[in-house]
């Protein structure tokens, strides 16, 4: 088994601590302890506690963005599409549900304008992802024609569904909830 690196033990130490703690009462020593280096050290990468928040987010969302996007994008029908897609967004909740509700509803804004930009960009990132991927699956007859942008958008959704229903409302249904919503989105409210 190989040691992780002095970064990726701060970065596992700060999510724990800024989970558990929030933001505002975080102390970098706190990291320090939990990553088993000293203060000194974090510095060594980050210049401020505000700069390794904003790493440590960005670290979070890229992992989830690009474990679900690589499943998704190994699909070769619509349903395998959807059928990923739900599994993977499910694996994910169960095991990072926590860290999910804390990118997306900590009050990032009196952090940096710099992370939300990032975030923005990112999730258009994704978006054009699936889009492609829907074009793909439209090109293949796979699905009727529409707007790829706009069924990117709806297909996101399912995400925010799970991670609603799961992290915020605690219920034990959230693969039928996202079932349900995959349905509609195959076949259509009428």
């Amino acid at each position: 088994m190989t040691k992780p690196n002095k970064w990726q033990s701060i970065l596992s130490s700060a999510n724990d601590v800024f989970l558990n703690c929030g933001y505002e009462k975080t102390k970098m020593d706190d990291i320090a302890v939990g990553a088993g280096v000293g203060k000194g050290t974090i510095y060594q990468y980050v210049d401020s506690k505000e700069e390794l928040f904003v790493q440590m987010i960005k670290t979070n969302v890229s992992y989830v963005s690009d474990v679900l996007m690589e499943a998704i994008e190994e699909s070769h029908s619509i349903e395998a599409f959807f059928d990923r897609l739900l599994h993977k967004t499910l694996f994910m909740l169960n095991k990072h549900g926590e860290k999910i509700s804390f990118v997306i509803y900590e009050d990032l804004s009196r952090i940096s304008n710099q992370l939300q930009e990032w975030m923005a960009e990112n999730q258009e990132k994704d978006m054009q992802r699936l889009s492609t991927m829907l074009q793909h699956f439209m090109d293949q007859n796979d699905i009727r024609d529409v707007q790829p942008e706009v069924a990117a958008w709806l297909i996101q959704d399912v995400l925010r569904l799970g991670i609603y229903f799961q992290v915020f409302r605690k219920q034990d249904n959230i693969e039928e909830l996202m079932r349900g919503e995959i349905d509609i989105l195959l076949k259509g409210l009428k």
